[in-house]
C-alpha cells in the first residue's frame, strides 16, 4: 500500500500479476481505498485490458458486475 501526500487515509493498493503472455508487472492502482484496506501478501482478483495491463482494477465487493 502506498498513501499520497496529506491524504494518509487514502491507500493506494500495489499489485504483482503476470499477464497471460507471461509478463510480470508490479503497479500501483490508480484507485484509492480507504479504511482497512489489503495486507501485504494479500490474493486479490486483477482485472486488466490484454493490450494495455498497465489498465487495471482490483476486484471488490460488487466489481464483478464489471
Amino acid at each position: 500500500m502506498e498513501t499520497e501526500g496529506l491524504r494518509l487515509f487514502d491507500q493506494f493498493p500495489v499489485v504483482r500479476f503476470k499477464t497471460p503472455q507471461g509478463q510480470l508487472l508490479t503497479l500501483t492502482c490508480r484507485e484509492s481505498t480507504r479504511g482497512p484496506g489489503y495486507k501485504k501478501g494479500q490474493k486479490v482478483e486483477v482485472r486488466f485490458l490484454p493490450m494495455f495491463p498497465e489498465y487495471f482494477i482490483v476486484v471488490s465487493g460488487f466489481d464483478f458486475l464489471l
